[in-house]
């Protein structure tokens, strides 16, 4: 598991990771997370639906989807003046799939 905050509880929480998980398990979780958000970037550019993601990050951001959309994979709302107003985003973590995605991606083709 990623985790990554300010806490004080979070360096102890990396080093449990690291000695449970080991190294090698959790870069490879690491790298494919950022695939997966790479991915999911790369499906909503071909489905002309703008999306933002920043490098090395595990966060897409996208134009608001439809209601339906967004009521079905519980989506939190936000507003960024620079990147064009409202959004939503997906924040891509270990038990997240291709497949998932790829059913995120259908439910939003057909809400459109």
């Amino acid at each position: 598991m990623i985790n990554c905050s300010r806490s004080a509880v979070a360096p102890l929480k990396f080093l449990w990771i690291i000695n449970n998980v080991g190294t090698k398990r959790f870069v490879k979780q690491a790298n494919d997370i950022l695939e997966n958000a790479a991915w999911l970037k790369n499906e909503l550019d071909k489905l002309n639906w703008p999306a933002w993601l920043e490098p090395m990050s595990n966060t897409v951001y996208f134009k608001i989807p439809p209601q339906s959309v967004i009521s079905k994979y519980h989506l939190a709302q936000e507003y960024d003046k620079q990147l064009g107003g409202k959004l939503c985003h997906i924040v891509i973590m270990q038990h997240m799939t291709k497949k998932h995605l790829q059913n995120f991606l259908n439910d939003l083709t057909r809400a459109k």
